[in-house]
Formats: structure tokens, sequence, C-alpha cells
């Protein structure tokens, strides 16, 4: 997979077919500014009712930075609880850097998070699984993510930077696990058949995957602690 920086937000939509990710991605389009490019992703026999929004680490990062500016350090008063847990720690991270934020009146950007909220909210509501994807060019069955739960803007922001903190060194990681000629395999997988991130209550994130060589093959287990730093990767092969 290519590591790259990007200053601006570069999004896709995934999905396998028909047309429920058309709010979504009507949605998303206010914040790259054209509409999004559509991925066929690889589907199941039964029902597929998932979707991806794929987005490079820098663009997640964009993004949260962009719905920070929005709420503001008033999103722990607005949200409570909820954004004050552990695992919102790249959130609270993200809020300590943040200036204050401009009248939502005038702040453009809060309609647009306003409609994203709702178009994901409401996907999940007819049943559907949305993932924030990083792209992983192939290496797995459907991209690497984050499969939402409620749609709620501290959930979307929260993800988006705890995608952007981590996503440069895990796209490292799979980058020098491939050169180093190993064959990469989820383990733990979202509905859409990714490699699910796992985010834990403590604010630390897991991925399990596996790898091959040279016909020996084991687990590959990379851990990132509760400040978003990569820990360790542990692996037998």
């Amino acid at each position: 997979m290519e590591c790259r920086m990007t200053s601006r937000i570069e999004a896709k939509i995934g999905r396998v077919h028909g047309d429920r990710y058309l709010p979504v991605s009507k949605a998303l389009e206010g914040f790259v500014g054209h509409p999004l490019e559509v991925e066929n992703l690889q589907g199941w026999a039964g029902p597929n009712d998932f979707m991806q929004i794929i987005m490079d680490w820098a663009s997640w990062y964009t993004l949260a930075k962009l719905g920070v500016g929005v709420f503001g350090t008033g999103m722990l008063a607005k949200f409570g609880q909820l954004a004050a847990e552990g695992s919102h720690g790249a959130l609270k991270r993200l809020l300590t850097k943040a200036p204050p934020p401009t009248s939502e009146e005038s702040n453009p950007d809060q309609a647009k998070f306003d409609a994203l909220t709702r178009a994901i909210t409401g996907a999940i509501d007819d049943g559907y699984a949305v993932t924030f994807s990083i792209p992983t060019q192939g290496q797995f069955r459907n991209h690497m993510g984050v499969q939402l739960t409620t749609g709620d803007p501290v959930e979307l922001i929260s993800v988006a930077a705890s995608l952007g903190e981590i996503g440069n060194d895990l796209c490292q990681v799979l980058e020098s696990q491939q050169q180093s000629g190993k064959t990469l395999y989820g383990e733990g997988h979202n509905r859409d058949g990714g490699p699910k991130i796992e985010q834990q209550n403590d604010g630390s994130v897991i991925i399990r995957l596996s790898v091959s060589k040279d016909g020996q093959s084991g687990p590959l287990v990379i851990h990132f602690d509760k400040d978003g730093k990569l820990d360790r990767v542990e692996t037998s092969v």
C-alpha cells in the first residue's frame, strides 16, 4: 500500500450493489468538492448491506479537525460522558489543540457534518454496516477499518481522529511486511469482510492479521497504545 500525505480530503465510497450509499456519498461531496468515486467491494452470498467510506489517514485527520472546528471544546459539554470516555482519547487530544469554534450559524462545516450524520445514521438505522476505512490496495477482501455503531458526531469525529493518528504508522507496518515477502490476510473482520481496527475501552487499538511466507503462516498483531502511538508488532513468521 502507498503511504502518502495530503492537505485536502480525498474520499471514495465502496459498496456491493444498489443505491443505498447515495445519501452518504452526496453528504461527503460537501467535504471533497466533487462527486465521489464509487468502488465495487467484494460481496457475500447472502445480504450485502454494507458500505465503506474510504480515505487515507491524512484525509481522516483533516475531517476530524474540521469537526473539532465546528464543535470545539464544547463537544465535551454538548455530548457529555460519551465524549469523555477513554475510548475517545484521539478526539480529546485533538480538542486540546483546537482553536475556539466559530458560531454554528456562520460555520459552513456545521451543515456538512449535520448532513453526514443524518446520512450515516439513516443507513445504520436501515440495517447497513457503515465502516470508516483506510485503503489497503487489494491486500484483503475489502479495506481495513472501524465499523460505526451509531453515527453520532462524537463517534464520527473520534473514529476519524483515531484513524488519522494511527494511519501513517499502520501503513508503514503493512508496507514493511509486504516488502519482506510476506502475504497478509485478515483475521478479525468487520461485517463487510475487511480487517477490523479494534478500538479498546482504554483508547488503545489492536489490529489482528495473519501472515504467510515460504510455507509458514502465523498471526500478526499490531498494537497502538492509548496515546495513539505504535506500541509493538507481534508475529512469529
